[in-house]
């Protein structure tokens, strides 16, 4: 299944040198044997040759947090805990000041509330705010369902879930799902900062626009599919079966969203011989949109391909509200 407006970006920031598992090593020494003031410098001089912060932290820094108790009572672990703070204000002190986002910006961010998966969460929302966003987050390990439309405000423009691993992020699926129907759906993010490889092409199947690997990435992809400001989020899942190519839209289908719809599909003109408009996932549709829509049969490059329109009762339902019942024919999807 393909994705249309959400391009592909980097994976990754970028790359940290090619000695990086000396520095992972040499940092991780010197933090756990509380030589601080080394465990920073090597960071710095990582940063000063070019590193990449987001990177820097998934390969170099975040293995060594594994021995940091944060949270913990002895001297030791504050010590160390002050240390990781500090060495993870530098990373954001060495971000482009270039802000990709206006202030004002509003995002949701979940995360676990302990454990290093809490300072996954910390340096994101760092980022983020460093970016321009306001980000309010959610704590727990279930907080990430509370992303879902009933817990959103209209004024969200980014969803993101900080997730360990496949199955964490499959438990998100239905969430994504609902955000993405959504009139004015937000950019949804999931953020696996364990440097693992193994599921990011699973992500497509989740809803989610897109898997970042470091919070570098984050604030890349963000900025990367957020639309200009006064304008609606727009998507649309693109699938083949058999001849016909389907297209399944999310969000608002309006006059201008349908224009951008026939670009889609011109833009595979002879691949297929019907188009099937799958309106389910649609939050919202006007007669304008569905208008536009219906005008492909009759004029332009796509009127001699066979055109259809696929709903369930719901859509039958607003469809007669809009009072165009007698002039769209709705198949059902299991016909």
């Amino acid at each position: 299944m393909e994705r249309h407006l959400i391009p592909d970006g980097p994976r990754g920031s970028g790359r940290i040198p090619a000695d990086a598992p000396r520095l992972a090593h040499d940092f991780g020494r010197a933090l756990l044997s509380e030589d601080i003031a080394r465990a920073r410098r090597l960071i710095s001089e990582a940063l000063a040759d070019g590193a990449p912060p987001g990177r820097l932290y998934v390969e170099t820094i975040r293995p060594a947090l594994h021995g940091v108790q944060f949270g913990g009572v002895t001297a030791r672990d504050r010590l160390l805990a002050v240390a990781c703070r500090a060495i993870l204000a530098d990373l954001v002190g060495a971000l482009p000041v270039t802000r990709s986002v206006g202030p004002g910006r509003a995002a949701l961010l979940s995360c676990r509330r302990d454990g290093i998966e809490r300072v996954d969460g910390d340096l994101a929302i760092d980022f983020l705010e460093a970016d321009g966003w306001a980000v309010q987050r959610l704590d727990g390990p279930g907080s990430a369902l509370a992303l879902g439309p009933a817990a959103r405000p209209d004024s969200i423009e980014l969803a993101v879930a900080v997730v360990a691993g496949p199955q964490d992020a499959l438990r998100l699926a239905p969430a994504c799902t609902l955000l993405r129907r959504l009139p004015d759906p937000p950019v949804v993010m999931l953020c696996d900062f364990t440097g693992r490889s193994d599921w990011p092409t699973a992500t497509t199947a989740l809803g989610a626009d897109a898997f970042v690997s470091d919070p570098q990435e984050l604030v890349l992809q963000a900025a990367l599919r957020l639309p200009a400001d006064g304008v609606r989020r727009w998507g649309v899942q693109i699938s083949r079966r058999g001849d016909a190519l389907v297209l399944t839209p999310t969000g608002r289908l309006d006059a201008a969203s349908a224009a951008r719809l026939a670009a889609v599909a011109r833009s595979r003109l002879g691949t297929f011989t019907r188009v099937v408009i799958d309106l389910r996932d649609l939050a919202e549709f006007s007669s304008a949109g569905l208008q536009e829509v219906q005008a492909w049969a009759t004029a332009g490059p796509l009127r001699n391909v066979d055109l259809r329109f696929l709903g369930d009762p719901v859509v039958r339902s607003r469809i007669e509200a809009l009072e165009m019942s007698g002039a769209l024919t709705v198949e059902d999807p299991a016909g």
